[in-house]
């Protein structure tokens, strides 16, 4: 992302949140148990972003 945005900057190699280090897989298990628990998000995105996913060949 850091590269992408153009940012000088140093990637890190955990998030903070509210004080508290979390690894990669922390955040991934907590983004996947959120979707588990919010199944009409996925929906909602598809619905939303159809073209640009048949854009980038993702259907």
């Amino acid at each position: 992302m850091i590269d992408a945005l153009g940012i000088d900057a140093c990637p890190r190699t955990s998030w903070d949140v509210d004080g508290v280090a979390l690894t990669e897989d922390d955040v991934r298990r907590r983004q996947m148990h959120w979707y588990a628990d919010h199944p009409e998000f996925i929906g909602a995105v598809l619905d939303r972003y159809t073209d640009l996913i048949e854009i980038l060949g993702l259907s």
